[in-house]
């Protein structure tokens, strides 16, 4: 469930700059601006990968992973699907920084917020232009970088932040020198070789470290705030700083709170999907299936995303007692009033010289409270990213806790006092569209008056995964654009004295298109004709016809997009249609329509015309006809003596034997035969 934050809403001072350890310690920091301090890149321009094949499963896995930013090209195509699809992603809440080219000049960089107006939220320099084969990188790098400064006098794109060069040499910052009044954010493209975030580095002075790079950066940002907008691991081991992916899956976790307690305004890890020739950096392989990396971090940000308002944070005031100097911890709280305590050791997991695993390393410490409080539960990142957490009921001012190279995050909030908490509230009730979903529930019928309310949902039954939504005084709460799958839903009712007890669950389902309109517009004559309406999520639509209500023993077609069918039906047959939208989220049903296109008509002959042994027939046309037989007998309904086929509507026939004959005309439609007409007689000389 995403919102988007403006970037003067999260680079506060306080993430400018670089926190000591002690200080880190002790803060207490909104958990929702942690949250929107992470990004991912992606390439929705690149033909034959994920990008550009399945963007709706892309969105949907920018969407479960709950990132607010992605970075890609500045592109000037004239694909409109590019503009269209970043347009999507802004419609979800999930925003956009574009790297301009180093020769793009000031009147294209100004148009892009118009084209894509609901993404578009940063511009940055040329992507490690020192690392092109221009001799004269710098003076070129210069000059892009003076028609970005001219993006603040040009009232399409004075708004949007600057984002300075991200360069690949360490002596390429010195060689380009200060460029900073062109830019709003300085940026680092910081990697770590196969070793873990924290990193003490592996060269002189600390080489690699994030301290090293934010030294190299510092002196050329003119005290601005610092971004990284590259950083990752490659999962595989035949490349030379590949690592085992369930190593990457437990140091990006890692890498965002380190970044984010360095004081890096907000950090984009490269990248979202695999693709050829990508290096493998994706969290997600080449066929959008999760690697640990995206299950780890989808933890992360899912357990902390904490959308809203700006809030006053209330300090936790908390101490860890034991632990090395490995040991890293921060504090976050929510709106409602949970706060969430990152435990870590910053340890190699996996050793890039010798290419060998390292044992889990662990170290009992305790986290200490000022108060009593109530510790909620404990959540521990497992091998396979996924997230293990032990509910705990203990109010208490002391949680003994074993933290290892993986992450581990106590969860805490205030006990309930008093006796005018709120009872539970009824089992809320959901509305369900597609990918939005409105929750509404009943006030509790005990205890004191509600104030406020906390909705909490999660993907499994025992709410061990639970995000909690703050509510406020409304008993509804109307969240659009849910990434797509089965949750539970509860309520609790809250006021001055605390939290009352959780509400029964309510199971939920989304992603599920909404069910279509059908229409039958042609129902009683063939062609038939049917139409429906569009319907959000459907991915195609499915016709099914049977010869009783809810059946399909006639047909099911398959009919991808489209919206209508034309086609034909067996005459006089009573069919029972309908239309379902489908994904791959489940199927949703329209109406069922009735249509009986009506059987064959029957022919009326006209009187026949005998000249000498010749016949002349005609006859009007019957309805639903496609050819007709001329039947002759010599005895009302006796034998046939011929059965002539025709196309048209008349006959002519030399050399008829004299005689009488009794004449009919049948209609015929493919091999269906309708009813002889009445006879006329004929009467040759």
């Amino acid at each position: 469930m995403l919102y988007h934050r403006s970037w003067l809403a999260i680079f506060f001072v306080v993430l400018a700059l670089v926190l000591p350890a002690d200080l880190a310690a002790q803060q207490t920091v909104a958990a929702d601006r942690f949250v929107d301090s992470a990004g991912v890149n992606v390439h929705l321009h690149y033909a034959n990968t994920l990008y550009w094949d399945q963007f709706p499963l892309i969105k949907n896995r920018l969407i479960e992973l709950g990132v607010r930013h992605v970075r890609d090209g500045l592109i000037d195509t004239t694909w409109r699907h590019y503009y269209d699809r970043h347009n999507a992603l802004g419609e979800a809440g999930i925003k956009g920084a574009f790297i301009i080219g180093p020769h793009d000049s000031v009147e294209l960089m100004a148009q892009y917020p118009a084209r894509m107006s609901r993404s578009f939220e940063a511009y940055e320099a040329p992507n490690e232009y020192d690392k092109s084969r221009d001799p004269n990188w710098v003076a070129t790098l210069r000059a892009a970088m003076a028609r970005m400064a001219a993006l603040k006098h040009d009232a399409r794109s004075a708004g949007y932040p600057v984002l300075g060069p991200a360069l690949g040499d360490p002596a390429a910052y010195a060689a380009l020198g200060d460029v900073s009044p062109a830019f709003d954010y300085a940026n680092m493209h910081n990697y770590f070789a196969g070793r873990h975030p924290g990193t003490p580095g592996w060269g002189t002075g600390g080489y690699g470290s994030i301290p090293w790079n934010l030294n190299l950066v510092r002196p050329y940002a003119g005290g601005k705030g610092v971004v990284t907008t590259e950083t990752g691991y490659q999962d595989d081991l035949a490349l030379e700083d590949g690592l085992p992916m369930e190593i990457a899956g437990r140091y990006m976790p890692r890498v965002l709170l380190e970044q984010f307690r360095a004081g890096i305004a907000r950090t984009y890890l490269y990248e979202l999907a695999d693709f050829a020739k990508s290096g493998n950096y994706g969290l997600l392989y080449a066929d959008g299936t999760p690697k640990p990396s995206f299950v780890a971090v989808k933890g992360l940000l899912n357990l902390l995303a904490d959308p809203g308002p700006a809030f006053a944070v209330t300090p936790l005031g908390y101490a860890v007692n034991g632990g090395g100097p490995e040991l890293r911890h921060m504090a976050f709280q929510k709106r409602d009033g949970t706060y969430f305590v990152a435990l870590w050791l910053a340890r190699a997991s996996y050793d890039p010289r010798t290419r060998q695993t390292m044992p889990m390393a662990t170290q009992a410490v305790a986290v200490m409270l000022p108060r009593a409080m109530r510790h909620l539960r404990t959540h521990q990142w497992q091998p396979d990213g996924e997230v293990a957490a032990h509910p705990s009921a203990a109010t208490t001012t002391m949680i003994p806790v074993t933290v290892s190279d993986a992450l581990t995050i106590v969860e805490l909030t205030q006990p309930p006092t008093g006796s005018g908490i709120p009872g539970a509230a009824a089992a809320p009730a959901a509305n369900v569209s597609y990918r939005s979903v409105l929750v509404h529930w009943q006030p509790p019928t005990s205890g004191g008056a509600a104030t406020g309310y906390v909705l909490e949902a999660a993907s499994r039954l025992d709410f061990a995964d639970a995000l909690s939504m703050p509510v406020g005084p409304e008993a509804q709460l109307y969240v659009p654009n849910v990434a797509p799958g089965v949750y539970f839903v509860r309520v609790r009712a809250g006021n001055a004295h605390g939290w009352g007890a959780a509400s029964s669950a309510t199971e939920i389902s989304i992603g599920a298109p909404d069910p279509p309109q059908l229409v039958a517009t042609q129902a009683t004559a063939n062609p038939i004709a049917l139409a429906w309406t569009p319907t959000a999520g459907a991915q195609r639509y499915l016709v099914s016809a049977g010869t009783a209500p809810g059946t399909s023993d006639v047909a099911i077609m398959d009919m991808g997009q489209a919206t209508q069918l034309v086609a034909s039906a067996p005459l006089g047959v009573r069919l029972y249609v309908r239309v379902a939208a489908v994904n791959t989220h489940g199927a949703a049903r329209s109406n069922e329509v009735i249509i009986a296109p009506a059987g064959l008509g029957v022919a009326a002959l006209q009187p026949p015309v005998v000249t000498g042994s010749t016949v002349q027939l005609s006859w009007s046309p019957a309805a639903g006809a496609t050819s007709y037989y001329v039947a002759a007998r010599s005895a009302p309904g006796g034998p046939l003596v011929a059965a002539i086929p025709v196309n048209g509507l008349s006959l002519q026939v030399g050399s008829v034997p004299a005689g009488t004959y009794f004449v009919s005309i049948v209609a015929v439609r493919g091999g269906e035969i309708g009813a002889e007409s009445a006879p006329v007689t004929v009467t040759v000389p």
